[in-house]
């Protein structure tokens, strides 16, 4: 008889502390997805579809996605890729004359929120020719917001 009462006590703490545990649980859950859809989060997730729109934009009017590129591994190369990665074609690494594409820090009205993709594009007579994207903007300098989770 000790023995049922034995279990049936430690089923109930089971259950209250699965409970808990749950109930906590699903506050911190409706929490984060609260702070996500929050009118500042919108806003900055709205400026980085437009930042990265904005890079695929410029990345477009140095190539065109059937022409291989090399990519600046020393400089801000993720958020080409981000921006326009669906489309590039990589070259291979032996290709000296395929486009380098990298971002440089160009704050100003044509820029991608003070950045802008470079392109360098080697002659065959060994000289280094470097355009810059056009064709979009978004205002604004310096990193874009980052989620908080």
């Amino acid at each position: 008889m000790s023995r049922i009462r034995w279990s049936a006590v430690v089923g109930a703490v089971v259950v209250v502390i699965g409970t808990l545990a749950l109930m906590f649980g699903a506050a911190r859950g409706n929490a984060t997805v609260t702070s996500l859809n929050s009118p500042s989060q919108a806003a900055d997730l709205r400026l980085e579809n437009a930042y990265y729109r904005c890079i695929s934009i410029q990345t477009r009017s140095l190539v065109s996605p059937s022409e291989p590129v090399s990519l600046n591994v020393w400089y801000e190369v993720l958020d080409v890729l981000r921006g326009a990665g669906v489309w590039l074609t990589a070259a291979p690494p032996t290709d000296a004359l395929a486009p380098q594409l990298t971002l440089a820090s160009r704050p100003g009205p044509l820029s991608c929120h003070g950045m802008v993709v470079e392109a360098r594009f080697r002659l065959s007579d060994g000289k280094t020719v470097i355009r810059i994207g056009t064709g979009a903007s978004v205002p604004g300098n310096g990193p874009l917001p980052r989620p908080e989770l």
